[in-house]
Order: C-alpha cells, then sequence, then structure tokens
C-alpha cells in the first residue's frame, strides 16, 4: 500500500484578539511621558560634558552615582545657560525624589 504524506499542519495568521482598552492606552502615554521626563535631563547633562550615551546608561543604572555626576555636571558646566541647567537640575531631582513605585518603573 502506498502510504499518504502528511501535510504539515497550515498556520494561520493571527489577528489581534482586540484593541487596547482606554486605559492601556492612558498608561502607556503615562510610561511614556514619565520616561522622558526622566531621560531628558540626563541627556542634557551626557551632551554637556561631552559624554557617551554609555555613560547617561551607567548613570541609570547607579542612582547615587547618577545623582551625584548629573548635579555636578548642571551645575558647575557653564556650556550652557544658566537657566537651562536649573530646569534640567530641577527635573532630574523631581526624579530622584519621586516615589519609590515611578522611580522603579523606569528601568
Amino acid at each position: 500500500m502506498r502510504q499518504l504524506a502528511r501535510r504539515a499542519p497550515q498556520r494561520r495568521a493571527t489577528r489581534p484578539s482586540r484593541r487596547p482598552s482606554p486605559r492601556s492606552l492612558a498608561e502607556a502615554d503615562f510610561s511614556s511621558k514619565a520616561g522622558a521626563k526622566f531621560l531628558a535631563p540626563l541627556l542634557f547633562a551626557g551632551a554637556l560634558d561631552h559624554r557617551t550615551i554609555a555613560d547617561v546608561i551607567s548613570w541609570i543604572d547607579d542612582e547615587a552615582a547618577d545623582k551625584r555626576r548629573v548635579g555636578d555636571i548642571l551645575t558647575t558646566n557653564t556650556d550652557a545657560p544658566e537657566p537651562d541647567r536649573k530646569a534640567a537640575l530641577t527635573a532630574a531631582g523631581a526624579v530622584w525624589n519621586a516615589d519609590d513605585r515611578l522611580r522603579s518603573s523606569r528601568t
């Protein structure tokens, strides 16, 4: 008897089961804005001090060093106008002083 070759099961294209809920969209929007507020002063300080993105990433990984290094750069570097440096320092301070749940969600 001749055996019939078995056909591999065909995969169906999957469709998203449903649209994102308004709540999940709002949470994504909040997370995106919180991330931008956290990164902006770090990127600004890195640019002022001619640092690499690897340096900025290391500041994210080590919050104590982040406070010290970023704070020093933003208070002592005069390559940017003082109001810009103060605004960045204020933004960084808001992140450093934020609720632990918010700060831990950024990493």
